[in-house]
């Protein structure tokens, strides 16, 4: 995987672990998170908007690796936002 330093201006590589099946996708959201992971959801893919899958995953950061990961999710009384063309942040509510 090539990652782009904003600060430095440079690409370097970084080895990824994709034994997750991740689905290509359009319309989703990614959040920075402030330890440096990157948080994704939602998306649909081909041009009928097919919900891709997984539809949450996590892209855990590693001294000298990525990784994809799928997060537990406890239920919450919030429903869940629509899967494409949304918004996101990393937030306290």
């Amino acid at each position: 995987m090539k990652i782009y330093d904003t600060n430095a201006g440079e690409w370097t590589s970084m080895e990824i672990d994709n034994s997750l099946k991740i689905d290509r996708r359009h319309g989703h959201t990614a959040v920075l998170t402030s330890d440096g992971n990157i948080i994704v959801y939602g998306g649909g893919k081909g041009e009928l908007h097919i919900t891709a899958y997984p539809q949450l995953f996590v892209l855990k950061k590693y001294r000298k690796s990525y990784k994809w990961v799928i997060p537990t999710v406890r239920t919450t009384s919030y429903s869940a936002p629509k899967l494409i063309y949304h918004s996101a942040y990393e937030g306290q509510r």
